[in-house]
C-alpha cells in the first residue's frame, strides 16, 4: 500500500509536469510520433494520441489534446491504464520571461485512471522505466521539481479503478468532479470535489500544506461527507511518504442522525436512534500497524471509550472498548429491549481467519454477565464458527420481562421458535447460570452445552440441579432445523416431591395422593415436531408406567396414537393409596398390578383400547375413554374381569373366649364395626360410567356369579344399577346410590334395593346376619330396601333402615329334630327323659322338615326387628319374634315351637317358647344358654307343682307324674354320677349338641 500511494503521486507529479512543460519544446501536431516515442522513452509506457493537438500562445500559451490513452500491459483486465477525452491547459504568458510556468487553468475531461494489481504483487503501470525513476528519487538523484504553479484543475466526470487479481476484488469509483489548485507542484494544496462509490454519494474538501520533499511529509487536512446518510469524517494531521511511511493525526466521525443512515440501508424503524453519532480519537498509521487510540464515541448522551489496534504483516487486530456510567438502553432501543440500562468492558483480538473475545464483563440492569468467545472459520465445514461462553450468577425472566404482557416466544408457533435455531454461523455455545428467577421462583446452576452447525443443532447437555428439589439433564439434537425433524431428545428427571413440583408450577396437587412424592423419569422422543416416537420410564413410589408409542403435534396440541402404555406396581393397594389417598383394606388387593393398554388422544380426550392386565390376581379386559376437558376427569368404559376376591367391610370379631360373657359381647360389638372414618375422597377425583362384567365376585359371604352392572359416578354421587349375578344357587338384583361429600370426616349417603330369588335360604340368612346360626337348606327369596347415612361403617350400621320380606320352601333345619326338643323339653314329658337322655338322644342326629318360610322385618337404626318369620310343616311349626341388633352384635329373640298331632288329633305336646338372649359371635353358646335356661325354669316349675300338691293338695299339671316314695327317690339319686352335676351337665350337652350340629 505504501508503494501504491508513492507511485502514483510521484507518476501524477511527473506526469502533470511533463503534460505542462511539453508544449514548450514540442510541436504535437507536427512531431505527434515523436512525442508518443518520447513518453514511452521516458517512462516505458505506450501512449496513443487518436485525437487533435492544438496549441497556441496568444494572447495566452494554450494547450489542447483529445482522445488520448495509455495501454495496459499484457495480462490487464481491462484494456487502458488511463484514458481522457480532452485535455486543455492554459498558462500565464509573463511567468514564462521569469524562467516561471504559472498554469491559470487545467482542465481534464472524463479521465479513467484503471490500476491492477498482478498476482506477482505489480502493479499494471509499473514499467521497468519508472522503477529506475523511483529508485533515483529515493536516492536523491531525481532533479529538482520545475517551478509551475497551478491556479486551477478541473476534472470533469472523472472514474478510476482498482483490480486484484489475487482476491478478484474490483473497486469502481465513478463521478469523479474535482477542483485544484497548488502554488507549486510541491504544493500547498487545496480542492474540492465529489465521486460515486458502491451506491453513496461522496463530497470531499482537502487542504494541505506544502510538501516536505526533503523529510518527504504532507501535512492534509480532509473532510469526507458521505451520503446517504448524512455521515461526516474529519481528518487532520501529519502523512509521512518516506520509506517508514506513517499517518498520524485527529480523527472524528459525525453522523446527524443514526436512524436515517441506517434507514437509507434497509435497516428501518430504529427510532430509538433517532439522535447523532460522533467519535473523535488519534488516528496513527504506518506500512505494518493502525491505531485509533484514546477514541471516543458518543450516540445521543451515551459515552464510549477505547482503542483499536491492527497489525498488517501479518494481519491481527485488537478492540478494547468500555462505556462511560450506564447506557440507555430503553431510549436506544425505543424500549423494545427487555434491558433499561447496561454497560460493558470489552477486549476482542484477532487475526485475518481468527477473533477472541475476553475479560468482558456485560452488565444489563441488575445482571451480570461474564461474556468469552471466539470466531473462526471451520476447516472441515468451512463455515463461520462461534464458541460463546456466558456466566452469571442471577438470571431474573421476571425482571426481564416485566414491562411486557408477554415473552417474544409467546408470539411465536413452536415452529418459528425452532427455526431460529438455523443460524448464519455455526455456534458452540457453553452457558451457566447460578440462579433463575422465573415467577419469583427460582431454579438452581442452569447449564447449557450446544453446537448449532449449518441446520443442526447438537445438545450435549442441559441440566437443572435444582427445581423445585427435582433435577433434570437433556440431551440429543435436531439435524433439520428448518423443518423441525430429525430431532433425538433425552430427558432424565428425578423428582423427590411431585407435590413440590406441581406447586412450584402453579399446578393443583391435590388431584395426587398425599404419599406420591419420589418419582423418575426416563424418556427419549425423536422424529419430527409434527410426529414424535416417545419411549418413556416413569419410576414413582414402587411403581413403574413404561410408554411406547406416537405424539404428533407436540408442541402445538399433542394427540397420542396408538401409544403402548405399561403400568406396574408390587401393591395395587397401595397404588390406589398414592394416587387417590383411598385406602383398600382387603388383604386380597395387596398383590401385584401390572396392566396393558393402547392409548390414543385428542386434546384432552383419550382413548384406552385393548386393555388387558393383572389387578392384583384380578384379571381384566375392555376399553375405556376419559376425558380431561371438565373440572374433574370422566372415565367411560367397559370392563371384564376374572375372578374377584373382596373383603366384607366388617372385621372378624374377636375369638378369644373369656369366662365374662359381658366381655365377650363388649369386646365383639366393639370390634365388629369399624369407626375409623370412610375415606371418600376417591369419590370425587373423577366422574364414572362403567359398564362391567365379571367371572365371579365373592365380596365377604356374598359370591356372585357371572354378574353384570353399571356404575355411574357423578360428582361424588355412586350409582350401581342392573347389577345381576346368581347368588346362593339363585339369582339377584342390585341396585344402590351413594351420596359423598368431598370433604374429610363427612357422612354419606345409600340407599339400596336388592331383590333375591330362588337362594339357599341357609346360605342366604348366614350373609345376611354375617354368621351361621343353623344348619338350613332349602330356597327362599328376599326382598329388601335399606338406606344409612354415616361417616364410618360403625355409624352406617347404628343408622341403618329399612324393610323385607322372606318366603321360602322345602326347609330343612339338619341336626335337630324340633319335635324330639320339643318334648324333651316340654312339661310333659316323662320323668326319665332327663337332660342328659336329650343329650344321649341327640347325638343320634336328625332333621326338621318344613314346608313353607314366611316372614316380613324392618330396620330401625342398624335393629332388624322380626316382625313374622314363620317356618311350618308336617309336623311341627315355629314362629319366631324379636331384633337382631347388629350395632351390639347380640340377638333377643323368642320362638314358639308347636308339634302337630297325627291325622288332626290334638298333639300331647302343647306348644310352648324359647328364648335367646346374647352375642352373634358364639351362637352355639347363646343358643345353648337358651335352651339350658328354658330346661331349668321348666323342672324348677314342675318340682315345685309336685311338692304344693303333694304337701298342700294344690292342684298340678295333670301331665306330672306321681311322685315315688323316699326310697325310691333315693335309690334314683344313688344312681345318678356323684360327679355329675345337673347345669354342668346340660350346658355341656347343649353346648356340644349345637357346636356339633348348628355350627
Amino acid at each position: 500500500m505504501k508503494r501504491t500511494f508513492s507511485v502514483v503521486f510521484t507518476v501524477l507529479i511527473l506526469g502533470l509536469a511533463g503534460l505542462i512543460i511539453a508544449p514548450g519544446f514540442i510541436d504535437f501536431s507536427v512531431y505527434k510520433e515523436k512525442a508518443i516515442s518520447e513518453l514511452e522513452t521516458r517512462t516505458g509506457l505506450i501512449l496513443r494520441l487518436d485525437g487533435d493537438i492544438d496549441f497556441s500562445l496568444l494572447p495566452a500559451p494554450r494547450f489542447s489534446v483529445t482522445d488520448v490513452s495509455v495501454l495496459a500491459p499484457k495480462g490487464s483486465k481491462r484494456k487502458d491504464i488511463a484514458t481522457f477525452e480532452r485535455l486543455d491547459v492554459h498558462v500565464a504568458l509573463m511567468p514564462l520571461f521569469k524562467g516561471q510556468v504559472s498554469v491559470s487553468s487545467v482542465t481534464l475531461v472524463k479521465p479513467v485512471v484503471a490500476l491492477e494489481m498482478f498476482k506477482d504483487g505489480r502493479l499494471n503501470l509499473m514499467t521497468q522505466k519508472i522503477e529506475r525513476l523511483m529508485t533515483q528519487s529515493s536516492t536523491g538523484q531525481v532533479t529538482s521539481v520545475p517551478a509551475v504553479s497551478l491556479d486551477k484543475i478541473r476534472i470533469k466526470d472523472g472514474e478510476f479503478s482498482y483490480y486484484d487479481h489475487k482476491t478478484d476484488s474490483d473497486l469502481i469509483v465513478q463521478n469523479i468532479n474535482m477542483d485544484m489548485s497548488a502554488r507549486s507542484l510541491l504544493g500547498p494544496y487545496q480542492a474540492q470535489g465529489s465521486l460515486f462509490y458502491d451506491g453513496n454519494a461522496l463530497t470531499f474538501d482537502l487542504m494541505s500544506d506544502a510538501y516536505d520533499a526533503e523529510n518527504k511529509i504532507l501535512s492534509p487536512k480532509l473532510m469526507l461527507k458521505i451520503q446517504p446518510g448524512d455521515l461526516i469524517l474529519e481528518f487532520g494531521g501529519v502523512v509521512n511518504l518516506a520509506d517508514d511511511f506513517s499517518v498520524q493525526g485527529q480523527t472524528k466521525l459525525r453522523i446527524e442522525n443514526v436512524a436515517q443512515t441506517l434507514s437509507r440501508y434497509g435497516i428501518k424503524d430504529m427510532k430509538g436512534l433517532d439522535r447523532s453519532l460522533e467519535s473523535t480519537g488519534l488516528l496513527s498509521a504506518t506500512a505494518t500497524n493502525l491505531d485509533y487510540k484514546n477514541f471516543s464515541m458518543t450516540l445521543g448522551d451515551e459515552s464510549v471509550n477505547g482503542s483499536v489496534r491492527i497489525d498488517f504483516a501479518p494481519f491481527k487486530y485488537s478492540v478494547s472498548l468500555k462505556s462511560v456510567g450506564n447506557i440507555d438502553l430503553g431510549a436506544i432501543s425505543n424500549d423494545a429491549s427487555p434491558f433499561k440500562k447496561g454497560a460493558f468492558d470489552l477486549v476482542m483480538m484477532g487475526d485475518a481467519v481468527s477473533m477472541r473475545l475476553k475479560k468482558t464483563i456485560l452488565k444489563l440492569d441488575n445482571h451480570s454477565f461474564e461474556v468469552s468467545g471466539s470466531y473462526k472459520t471451520n476447516k472441515e465445514t468451512q463455515r463461520p464458527e462461534i464458541g460463546l461462553n456466558v456466566k452469571t450468577a442471577v438470571l431474573s425472566y421476571d425482571e426481564i420481562f416485566s414491562g411486557s404482557s408477554s415473552s417474544p416466544a409467546s408470539k411465536q408457533s413452536a415452529q418459528e421458535m425452532i427455526s431460529l435455531l438455523a443460524l448464519p454461523v455455526d455456534l458452540i455455545l457453553d452457558m451457566r447460570a447460578d440462579k433463575i428467577i422465573w415467577r419469583q421462583k427460582n431454579i438452581k446452576a442452569l447449564a447449557v452445552k450446544a453446537k448449532f452447525s449449518r441446520n443442526a443443532l447438537s445438545l450435549s447437555n442441559l441440566s437443572i440441579k435444582d427445581i423445585a428439589g427435582a433435577s433434570v439433564n437433556v440431551s440429543g439434537g435436531i439435524q433439520n432445523i428448518n423443518n423441525a425433524s430429525g430431532i433425538t431428545t433425552y430427558v432424565d428427571m428425578n423428582v423427590p416431591d411431585i407435590h413440590k413440583l406441581a406447586q412450584w408450577f402453579d399446578m393443583n396437587s391435590d388431584q395426587f395422593g398425599a404419599d406420591l412424592k419420589k418419582a423418575n423419569i426416563k424418556a427419549k422422543f425423536s422424529g419430527a415436531i409434527d410426529l414424535m416416537d416417545v419411549t418413556a420410564n416413569i419410576s414413582a413410589m414402587g411403581g413403574e408406567v413404561i410408554a411406547r408409542g406416537k405424539i404428533a403435534s407436540v408442541l402445538k396440541k399433542p394427540a397420542l396414537s396408538d401409544l403402548i402404555l405399561q403400568i406396574k406396581h408390587k401393591n395395587m393397594s397401595e397404588a390406589v393409596r398414592i394416587l387417590t389417598g383411598a385406602s383398600l383394606q382387603d388383604k386380597r388387593l395387596k398383590k401385584a398390578l401390572d396392566i396393558y393398554m393402547k392409548v390414543n388422544q385428542s386434546g384432552q380426550h383419550y382413548t384406552f383400547k385393548d386393555v388387558k392386565g393383572n389387578l392384583s390376581g384380578i384379571s381384566v379386559q375392555g376399553h375405556l375413554d376419559v376425558n380431561l376437558a371438565g373440572s374433574v376427569p370422566k372415565l367411560k368404559g367397559d370392563l371384564t374381569f376374572g375372578t374377584i376376591n373382596l373383603a366384607s367391610i366388617m372385621t372378624k370379631g374377636s375369638q378369644n373366649r373369656t369366662s365374662s360373657s359381658s366381655r365377650k359381647n363388649a369386646s365383639g360389638s366393639a370390634a365388629r364395626w369399624s369407626k375409623t372414618p370412610i375415606d371418600t375422597r376417591a369419590f370425587n377425583v373423577v366422574n364414572i360410567d362403567l359398564s362391567l362384567r365379571a367371572k365371579k365376585i365373592e365380596y365377604g359371604a356374598w359370591p356372585l356369579i357371572k354378574p353384570s352392572l353399571k356404575i355411574n359416578l357423578t360428582n361424588g354421587v355412586l350409582q350401581i344399577s342392573d347389577l345381576k349375578a346368581g347368588l346362593f344357587g339363585g339369582n339377584i338384583k342390585f341396585s344402590t346410590t351413594v351420596q359423598t361429600v368431598a370433604k374429610k370426616r363427612q357422612p354419606i349417603h345409600f340407599e339400596s334395593v336388592m331383590a333375591i330369588k330362588n337362594a339357599n335360604i341357609g346360605r342366604l340368612s348366614a350373609a345376611l346376619i354375617g354368621t351361621k346360626l343353623l344348619k338350613v337348606s332349602g330356597n327362599g327369596n328376599l326382598d329388601m330396601s335399606v338406606k344409612s347415612s354415616g361417616s364410618s361403617p360403625a355409624a352406617l350400621i347404628r343408622d341403618l333402615n329399612g324393610k323385607g320380606t322372606v318366603t321360602g320352601h322345602d326347609i330343612i333345619l339338619d341336626g335337630i329334630d324340633v319335635e324330639r326338643f320339643a318334648r324333651a323339653l316340654s312339661e310333659d314329658s316323662k320323668t326319665g327323659d332327663t337332660l342328659l337322655g336329650l343329650w344321649n338322644g341327640a347325638k343320634r342326629g336328625g332333621s326338621s322338615a318344613f314346608d313353607t318360610l314366611d316372614g316380613d322385618f324392618t330396620i330401625k337404626q342398624g335393629v332388624v326387628h322380626l316382625n313374622k318369620m314363620d317356618l311350618d310343616g308336617v309336623n311341627t311349626a315355629i314362629e319366631t319374634r324379636g331384633n337382631i341388633n347388629l350395632p351390639n352384635w347380640t340377638l333377643a329373640t323368642k320362638h314358639k315351637i308347636i308339634v302337630k298331632g297325627i291325622d288332626g288329633a290334638p298333639s300331647d305336646v302343647p306348644p310352648f317358647e324359647i328364648s335367646f338372649n346374647g352375642s352373634l359371635d358364639n351362637p352355639a353358646q347363646t343358643f345353648g344358654q337358651g335352651l339350658l335356661q328354658d330346661y331349668l325354669n321348666r323342672k324348677i316349675q314342675r318340682k315345685l307343682n309336685q311338692f304344693l300338691s303333694k304337701k298342700f293338695g294344690v292342684p298340678s299339671n295333670g301331665n306330672v307324674a306321681p311322685e315315688k316314695d323316699s326310697e325310691d327317690t333315693s335309690q334314683e339319686t344313688s344312681e345318678k354320677p356323684k360327679d355329675l352335676d345337673i347345669e354342668d351337665v346340660a350346658e355341656e350337652a347343649i353346648r356340644g349338641l349345637l357346636e356339633g350340629l348348628l355350627r
